[in-house]
């Protein structure tokens, strides 16, 4: 992961606030017991290319050069998964663990997305 290049993911609001959304990011990123907190912002997000033009199996990526995705990790702020299909226009974010780093990828997530 060291020698992969930094890519930056910018994330703005789209739309109101979501309960619903939010409370799947709390679920999903947060530590028990912490609050997404209220009100929308951008975020902009620090990453590593893991993988580009993957294919999506299950529940990984694989085979570079076979399809639409790109996984990044992100590295700040906070700790977390991004994987877009460039090709379709979507993406997916998924948890890291558990852990403080989480939540603060959790907490600029809410506040972009949801």
């Amino acid at each position: 992961m060291a020698d992969a290049p930094p890519a930056w993911l910018v994330l703005n609001p789209n739309g109101g606030p979501h309960a619903a959304v939010r409370d799947e990011i709390s679920r999903i990123f947060m530590l028990p017991g912490t609050a997404v907190e209220e009100g929308q912002e951008g975020v902009r997000y620090t990453g590593k290319v893991i993988g580009h033009r993957l294919s999506r199996r299950d529940d990984r990526y694989a085979e570079p050069g076979s399809g639409p995705w790109t996984l990044l990790r992100i590295v700040g702020p906070g700790d977390g998964w991004v994987a877009l299909n460039l090709w379709e226009g979507w993406g997916e974010v998924f948890s890291a663990g558990r852990d403080e780093d989480t939540t603060v990828f959790g907490r600029h997530l809410a506040r972009a997305i949801a």
